[in-house]
């Protein structure tokens, strides 16, 4: 499990790539009166917008954006999972702003020349990212290249390594 400082740090590097969130149950809050809310937030599905800082009046918490059009708002961290996909999903279709692809095969060299070529090879990055598909593990993720991590991030992929209780798979 992680610590709420670790969950931070996760939440706050997958801060621009508009993370969906499960707000588990419904949270009676004792500061929603502060901010001028509801005074329970309902369960459902939302988007990451932002975290605060801990304050004398309120604890660290994640700012939301509700997908049903439900208000915004604050709720803490221990309410709240992200929506991710699993590491063996890397050579299965997922859908991303609209788009269905294979991950991997993002990472292909075409004739079109769309693609990028990586230093150790693009048939290397693809192997290494088929092994760690297939054992469904974040740990090799280390050694690839900054941009395929930045981009597997931007994908809602679990490379930090949360444990299944810890965030909510995404499926297609």
């Amino acid at each position: 499990m992680k610590t709420k400082e670790e969950l931070l740090k996760i939440y706050s590097v997958l801060l621009p790539y508009e993370l969906g969130l499960n707000i588990e149950n419904e949270v009676e809050t004792d500061y929603t009166m502060f901010l001028g809310e509801m005074d329970s937030i309902m369960p459902g599905n939302a988007v990451l917008a932002g975290i605060t800082k801990e304050t004398s009046y309120m604890p660290e918490c994640i700012l939301y954006t509700r997908n049903d059009g439900e208000a915004d708002g604050y709720i803490q961290i221990k309410n709240v999972k992200p929506i991710l996909y699993s590491m063996d999903m890397l050579t299965k279709p997922i859908e991303h702003k609209g788009e269905r692809f294979i991950p991997v095969d993002k990472f292909e060299i075409g004739d079109d020349d769309s693609g990028i070529e990586y230093d150790h090879g693009n048939i290397g990055l693809i192997k290494d990212l088929e092994s760690i598909s297939k054992h469904n593990s974040y740990h090799d993720v280390q050694f690839l290249p900054y941009e395929v991590v930045q981009r597997l991030i931007s994908w809602h992929f679990n490379v930090f390594g949360l444990d299944e209780s810890e965030y909510i798979k995404k499926k297609i």
